[in-house]
């Protein structure tokens, strides 16, 4: 445990000076860190926070902080071992054959550190129809594979608790769709099943913005009389309709909507039914109001998925928030005795309580809560581990600010004063996204929205918006008028369906093989089956 401190504590010094950390070039320095660090970093140093500043301002000249190009295909993610290949091949030829009458495999969606993302068409056999789901099942080998298992687990248990918010991706529940019964218990192992958002994540969006503005702005393409230079930056109706979705969200994480039944104490609404408004009780303290307090830990741009629209989103999509395996409730983070962020840290999407120096002032095999840096009370003015609601506004207005600048977050965190507030500079509330307030965001988005998103990123808790602060903000500055034509048109460009499900569908023909050394047993192929005639010639794999 001593050597995971003294880790953690170095990777987030580094994080902070903006510098590449790599654990075999430091494995020496390691084992003679001093814990606590005599020289932590300091948060209101003006003079180190101008220099981080110069830094980054020279990468985004440069064009090297410009919101990455993530390109297409599979072959963009992560390399990936046999192991992993071999063993996820195998459960979902298990899947396949067990559900062989009513399920189908469409096609790979993608795959991260902890889980692969696939397609499937599952089909009611009482009434022929169908309906596409999405599987997430472990990756990794070993003791990772329990891990990212454990994960999984932990996200289906978040999202029943989560279930009929509108603005978090829901699970599909497969029994409610083809029945218990020929379900066998699908819902409850293997992985997380959960509706489809079929216009993608918004990174894949900010990517394809990032990209077009780049072109534009180097003179790569030609502009008609309604669509210049500036057509392609996100529409300020688009902007303020993600940082609703992600607010209601937030709001969603700390009350969740089915478990504010009321009048009964500990009484909660059915899993399954329409979507439930994302509120704030107005009583908060009565008994009937059950308060969760999830914290995401892993809430960035990737883990945002555009879904269609509604009464609610008639001219922009819903936007919602899925990826729940790092979920924690604040209840769970206080635990006295750990010795680093108690959560796996998201570089560079932390959270001021993960990388705050205060850590370095930690002693060796304690942490802020034993060494009283930071209190059990939930009190705001303290940051070194106090997750809470506002843990997840900070990440929220990370993601605003990437939606805003169309870069990426500042690879060392930048802890300026904040351009508003009154009084003198050095005395002013740190924020990390002063950067924001440009005159150039401000002209495009408005004084009061940039000044929003900079406050959601202020160091301190007690310094950012409450839920309810942002939400009536929110309401304030919602754009009023019709939808501008360039707005419309915007977003028939940019928010388009994927293919559907069945549009690539692959059809499975598992025929016995003999094989001398084990008998006869199924193998799985595949064919097209838009031609009968095609014979199956290959080995399944999602990993292509």
């Amino acid at each position: 445990m001593d050597f995971v401190q003294r880790s953690t504590q170095d990777k987030f010094e580094f994080y902070r000076r903006g510098q590449r950390w790599d654990q075999a070039a430091r494995l020496q320095f390691l084992f003679q860190r001093a814990v606590p660090n005599p020289n932590p970093d300091d948060t209101n140093d003006l003079a180190r926070a101008a220099a981080l500043q110069q830094t980054r301002d020279a990468r985004v000249a440069s064009g090297a902080q410009r919101y990455p190009n993530r390109g297409g295909g599979i072959a963009d993610y992560r390399p990936v071992t046999d192991l992993e290949r071999r063993q996820n091949i195998n459960e979902l030829i298990q899947l396949m054959w067990d559900h062989r009458d009513t399920l189908k495999f469409s096609r790979t969606l993608g795959w991260g550190g902890m889980s692969l993302a696939t397609l499937w068409l599952w089909r009611d056999p009482a009434t022929g129809r169908q309906r596409p789901a999405v599987l997430k099942n472990a990756l990794g080998d070993g003791a990772r594979r329990h891990s990212n298992r454990v994960a999984l687990n932990n996200e289906r248990q978040r999202l029943r608790l989560l279930a009929r918010a509108k603005h978090i991706v829901q699970r599909f529940r497969v029994a409610d769709f083809i029945g218990a019964f020929a379900a066998a218990g699908i819902d409850d192992r293997l992985g997380v099943w959960l509706e489809w958002a079929r216009k993608g994540d918004l990174d894949g969006l900010l990517s394809a913005v990032a990209e077009a503005v780049r072109a534009a702005q180097a003179g790569e393409r030609r502009f008609t009389r309604n669509w210049d230079g500036d057509a392609d930056f996100l529409p300020p109706l688009v902007v303020w309709q993600i940082f609703d979705c992600l607010a209601k969200a937030c709001i969603a994480m700390t009350y969740p909507p089915r478990l504010q039944a009321w009048p009964a104490q500990d009484s909660a609404w059915q899993e399954n039914g329409n979507p439930l408004r994302e509120v704030i009780p107005p009583f908060p303290l009565a008994p009937h109001n059950m308060k969760a307090n999830i914290i995401h830990f892993d809430l960035d741009p990737s883990n945002v998925f555009i879904s269609g629209t509604d009464n609610d989103h008639q001219d922009v999509s819903r936007f919602q928030v899925a990826d729940f395996g790092l979920a924690e409730t604040l209840q769970a983070t206080r635990r006295a005795g750990d010795t680093g962020p108690l959560a796996p840290n998201r570089l560079p999407f932390s959270q001021a309580e993960q990388f705050t120096p205060d850590w370095d002032r930690v002693n060796l095999r304690s942490d802020p809560f034993t060494d009283g840096m930071t209190g059990l009370d939930q009190n705001p003015n303290h940051v070194a581990a106090n997750y809470g609601p506002w843990s997840n506004i900070f990440q929220v207005g990370q993601i605003m600010w990437c939606c805003i600048t169309l870069l990426k977050p500042n690879k060392a965190p930048i802890p300026q004063p904040m351009p508003t507030a009154p009084g003198p500079v050095a005395a002013r509330p740190r924020t990390y996204g002063a950067d924001v307030l440009d005159q150039a965001y401000t002209d495009r988005y408005g004084q009061e929205l940039c000044e929003l998103v900079a406050r959601c990123m202020m160091h301190t808790p007690a310094d950012r918006p409450t839920l309810n602060e942002l939400q009536a903000q929110l309401n304030a500055l919602r754009p009023i008028g019709p939808v501008a034509p360039r707005t419309r048109a915007w977003v028939r460009k940019y928010f388009r369906d994927a293919p559907a499900a069945r549009a690539k569908l692959v059809d499975f023909d598992f025929r016995p093989q003999f094989d001398p050394a084990t008998g006869v047993r199924n193998r799985l192929y595949y064919r097209n089956p838009r031609d009968a005639n095609d014979h199956p010639t290959r080995l399944f794999t999602p990993f292509r």
